[in-house]
């Protein structure tokens, strides 16, 4: 089926596969029943709050993947941000797309670097923010989402994607290579990459597959083991490391 949003694609999963399992992980597994009501908790209250635009800086998780889906639906302009970069750069970021929230690790900061980061959120929405268009998505009622290609922290190289023509790709890719709700599929590329977000975790979650989260670089090789994917997406380089390494 081609969905037209975030919020479609996920009713639907959730009303034909409620108890199948959404996302696995080391922490636990969460059903698409369970996945689509924390979501729907989270917009709610996404959609309390007057701020306009979420900048999100952690690994990828359970809880990384329902915030961007609420802060999606809630209407909300959602910046992807990779959490490896340094703190300054980081804070660029946010200070060029004016996010004035932030979904954070902190962990990943010293008390210096944190601070850095969250002085660099807008204060205050104006007229002609970047942020106060966050509706303008062609997905009615939902926020659009920003990307930054890998490697740079160049402003020109940002992309901006809608709910809609994300949930067409992942339609398009579903007509050449199909997966079924009985499949797992392994993510191991970063969620901030438009390849990893689309076909790491929005391909599987449209068809009711399961998205079984790697635990990071340092278990490339035993994740495929430890998960026993259908399916593994990989881009050339991290294909060639886990033939090498198998």
């Amino acid at each position: 089926m081609k969905f037209q949003s975030f919020s479609d694609m996920l009713s639907n999963c959730a009303a034909l596969y409620p108890d199948r399992p959404a996302l696995i992980s080391v922490y636990g597994v969460v059903t698409y029943a369970g996945l689509v009501s924390r979501v729907r908790e989270k917009a709610s209250e996404f959609q309390r709050d007057p701020r306009g635009c979420v900048a999100m800086i952690a690994p990828a998780s359970a809880e990384w993947i329902i915030t961007m889906f609420a802060s999606v639906i809630a209407g909300k302009r959602t910046v992807l941000l990779d959490h490896t970069l340094p703190a300054e750069s980081l804070s660029q970021l946010i200070r060029h797309t004016e996010a004035d929230r932030l979904f954070l690790d902190e962990s990943l900061f010293d008390k210096e670097e944190l601070a850095a980061v969250n002085a660099a959120l807008n204060p205050t929405q104006s007229s002609d923010s970047k942020c106060s268009d966050s509706n303008r998505s062609d997905s009615p009622g939902e926020g659009d989402l920003l990307f930054f290609t890998s490697g740079t922290t160049e402003m020109s190289r940002a992309v901006v994607l809608t709910s809609r023509s994300l949930c067409s790709s992942v339609w398009n890719g579903q007509q050449l290579l199909p997966c079924t709700h009985e499949d797992i599929i392994l993510s191991l590329i970063p969620l901030v990459h438009v390849f990893g977000f689309v076909c790491t975790m929005l391909w599987p979650i449209s068809q009711g597959a399961a998205v079984a989260l790697g635990r990071g670089m340092r278990y490339f090789t035993q994740d495929p083991k430890f998960y026993k994917p259908t399916i593994l997406p990989a881009v050339p380089s991290l294909a060639q490391f886990l033939l090498a390494a198998d």
